[in-house]
């Protein structure tokens, strides 16, 4: 169920894609228009469909080096590679979304990972060399190798992801589903005792 590009007898199990009409301070579709046939070319830099069984198998997959099941999909050296933090001191300085956003991480080839557990508690909670993905639209989830966990949390936000963004976030309009996700983190994280 995975792939960047959805056919047509799979629509209808689709979630909506949802941003505030500030205008008249409501939910609207922003769903993405998807093609009848397949495209020749799928950009691999986003738009990834997935569903939440297939997200939880890929996540169980990294959290285990790259073997599932007794199958090794991908190779130990290129599992480090994923996870390790490629940005460079001057790139982490740089905001995201105008907010310090790669004060406590960084990014992989592919996976964001947190290098500084400390500095990275004000945006959620995890251990250092926990990895995951920071999806755009709220499809997060995270694996934490210290805690052999792995955390999942889907919602389906369009929002702004420009200095903008930063005030949306502060003001809570209609973005209790993205305030709610850090708390999500740091009671799991309290259940367990961090």
């Amino acid at each position: 169920d995975t792939d960047f590009w959805c056919p047509p007898d799979k629509r209808d199990r689709m979630a909506k894609l949802y941003r505030l009409d500030e205008a008249n301070d409501r939910l609207e579709d922003v769903s993405f228009v998807h093609e009848d046939h397949q495209p020749a070319f799928c950009g691999g830099g986003g738009g990834l469909i997935s569903t939440a069984d297939d997200y939880l198998t890929f996540a169980r997959l990294m959290l285990n080096k790259g073997e599932l099941n007794g199958v090794r999909l991908i190779s130990e050296e290129t599992h480090a590679l994923m996870c390790a933090n490629r940005l460079t001191p001057e790139q982490r300085q740089i905001p995201f979304m105008g907010i310090p956003f790669w004060m406590g991480q960084g990014f992989g080839l592919g996976v964001s990972v947190i290098t500084d557990p400390e500095k990275q508690a004000w945006m959620g909670a995890g251990s250092e060399g926990s990895f995951g993905w920071p999806g755009a639209f709220g499809t997060w989830w995270q694996a934490d190798p210290v805690e052999d966990m792995v955390m999942i949390y889907l919602i389906q936000n369009s929002m702004a992801l420009g200095p903008e963004a930063a005030s949306q976030l502060a003001t809570g309009q209609r973005l209790g589903g993205r305030a709610a996700l850090p708390v999500f983190q740091k009671l799991t994280y309290a259940a367990l005792g961090k």
